[in-house]
């Protein structure tokens, strides 16, 4: 299971090298939950790797983020945006020349019961960019969307002592 899932990501950025090496300028790719350590990663691979990065983060975790990036890399190859709320946030302005997302953040989790956190936490921002993406033209600007999230056990009931 693990190799599939490094198989895949390792293919995304492979495809999306491909497609910005035809291009004049670096592709730029959203991401959101690049506060978290799995997300920074993540962040550091595509500006490592010469690509554009639109980053969302929340509350002052947005200056923070900020000066992390500037230590390694040039403030005209990233962006940080704030975001209020992951999973309701207003997208539209942020996926503007936007050609990938990659969503790898995370619910709080406890907060809410799983099927919830799942569904509010980690489809609504999806499905918000993608229609964001159908809504500003008319041929669609995403070649790519990368959806990662993971799975928690919040009770195991055997282990109770």
């Amino acid at each position: 299971m693990c190799i599939n899932n490094v198989h895949f990501y390792n293919r995304f950025f492979h495809q999306t090298t491909a497609i910005s090496v035809m291009s004049s300028s670096p592709m730029l790719i959203f991401v959101t939950g690049g506060t978290g350590f799995i997300g920074f990663h993540i962040l550091t691979h595509l500006l490592d790797n010469g690509y554009s990065v639109r980053a969302a983060a929340r509350g002052c975790k947005v200056e923070l983020l900020k000066k992390a990036l500037s230590v390694n890399y040039s403030n005209d190859k990233f962006e940080v945006v704030e975001i209020s709320d992951i999973s309701s946030g207003d997208y539209s302005q942020h996926l503007k020349g936007v050609k990938a997302i990659i969503h790898a953040a995370a619910p709080l989790s406890g907060r809410t019961d799983p099927e919830t956190a799942f569904r509010v936490g980690y489809l609504a921002p999806v499905r918000a960019g993608i229609q964001t993406d159908r809504d500003t033209s008319n041929t669609r600007a995403l070649s790519r969307v990368l959806f990662m999230f993971y799975v928690r056990l919040l009770k195991l009931r055997f282990l109770e002592l």
